[in-house]
């Protein structure tokens, strides 16, 4: 009789122990975090940032799974997976974001953001967060801005020092209208293609240039197929840290803090490592071969573009404009 009793609790202790197992398993978080850049992008480095932090304090119990190089799909599709809930972590520019957000493409007005200080004074400021309520109401929840830097042009044609050197060149940029009436002002012609495709069409001759920051042409070796940089800095572009609502709201509130808690200390690690690296970054595409103008007839670029707004005048509001213009 008493072996009998030791035997059913000897199987109740492991009936017990393998409960607890499994609901540890399940308990578990996982969380697909997707981005469409290299290995050596920003966005990968942050990526693997949030991984490392929100492992290291949830104890394991919250996993991140990343998916780099487009592998769950370009920009936007990766916003859209968030909406639809394939994806529940996601990080990309203000490039696609007019499809849902018209004026967003505030964003591609050339010479409105001054600098990085400039363009989160707006971002960490009122405007930003009505802006994450917009995004909000289309599905997608704005944890936190980061930034992909100020864009410089790049060619393979010839050099470019003033806006007469445009005139003819094809570059790839995003698909709105903006992009397009601000290479038109240039004498260029923009060609919209996603981000995913663009070396290959750099490399086959599909557009002549592109406009990326030096980290964006570094890391993602356009230095390869392109020879000449122009550092016109003509817009600022933000990137944004989005998350599925559904998949938030689902976690305990303990969790939800320390996610925005990660997400925090992960933008600010992504800022300041673009303000060290920028000028690393320089260094690096020259020392592939990159001829880079440094100096350039800024004042003509700011001159060819300055009514470009126009063009979006029904879908950016003018006031919202000289808002964001005077901020200080």
């Amino acid at each position: 009789m008493i072996k009998k009793i030791k035997i059913m609790i000897l199987i109740l202790i492991l009936f017990v122990a393998l409960t607890l197992s499994v609901m540890s398993v399940v308990a578990k978080v996982n969380l697909k975090y997707a981005h469409d850049t290299s290995l050596t992008h920003i966005n990968h480095i942050s990526a693997l940032k949030f991984k490392e932090l929100i492992e290291s304090k949830s104890n394991g119990e919250i996993e991140i799974t990343i998916y780099p190089q487009g592998q769950l799909g370009h920009q936007r599709e990766i916003a859209e997976g968030i909406i639809m809930g394939t994806v529940d972590i996601g990080d990309v520019s203000v490039g696609p974001m007019p499809a849902w957000l018209p004026y967003f493409q505030l964003w591609g007005i050339p010479y409105l953001i001054r600098d990085r200080e400039h363009a989160f004074k707006i971002l960490d400021g009122e405007i930003g967060e009505k802006w994450k309520q917009d995004i909000l109401a289309q599905g997608m929840l704005c944890m936190g801005w980061g930034e992909i830097g100020m864009r410089h042009l790049t060619n393979d044609v010839r050099p470019i020092h003033t806006v007469e050197d445009m005139a003819g060149l094809k570059f790839r940029v995003h698909e709105s209208k903006i992009w397009i009436a601000t290479m038109k002002a240039l004498n260029a012609t923009g060609v919209p293609i996603a981000f995913g495709e663009l070396y290959t069409s750099l490399q086959q001759g599909v557009v002549d240039g592109q406009e990326n920051p030096y980290a964006t042409i570094n890391s993602m070796k356009f230095y390869e197929v392109q020879k000449y940089c122009t550092a016109t800095g003509h817009i600022f572009t933000p990137n944004l840290f989005l998350m599925n609502p559904k998949k938030f709201n689902s976690l305990s509130k303990e969790d939800q803090e320390l996610i925005k808690e990660v997400f925090a200390e992960t933008i600010a690690y992504q800022r300041q490592y673009q303000i060290d690296m920028e000028a690393s970054h320089l260094a690096d595409i020259k020392a592939a071969g990159m001829e880079v103008n440094e100096n350039p007839d800024k004042i003509a670029f700011i001159e060819a573009t300055k009514n470009v707004a126009e063009a979006i005048k029904d879908d950016v509001p003018p006031d919202l404009v000289e808002m964001v213009r005077n901020i200080e």
